[in-house]
């Protein structure tokens, strides 16, 4: 899941939103409780306008993360402020 989710990173930098979502769905599908890919997904569909499905992953993020995933709560809980309601 490493090396998908750090190609979804590279993919959402070079402004290739479809394909960042795609790694970032392999990551998720190879490490389906790995909450950072979750996160990292959430913020590309935010950026697309799929708030249903980022407010799904982050939702998944606040009820499974762990203590030593707080930045990742911390994040989360960001993005959901940036999505209307």
């Amino acid at each position: 899941s490493y090396y998908y989710k750090a190609l979804g990173v590279i993919y959402w930098r070079m402004k290739e939103g479809q394909k960042a979502l795609k790694q970032f769905t392999y990551a998720i599908r190879v490490s389906p409780k790995d909450v950072g890919s979750y996160v990292n997904r959430a913020e590309v569909y935010v950026s697309a306008g799929y708030y249903k499905k980022a407010r799904k992953d982050l939702s998944y993020v606040l009820e499974n993360a762990g203590q030593e995933e707080a930045a990742l709560v911390r994040k989360s809980r960001a993005i959901l402020t940036m999505i209307p309601n």
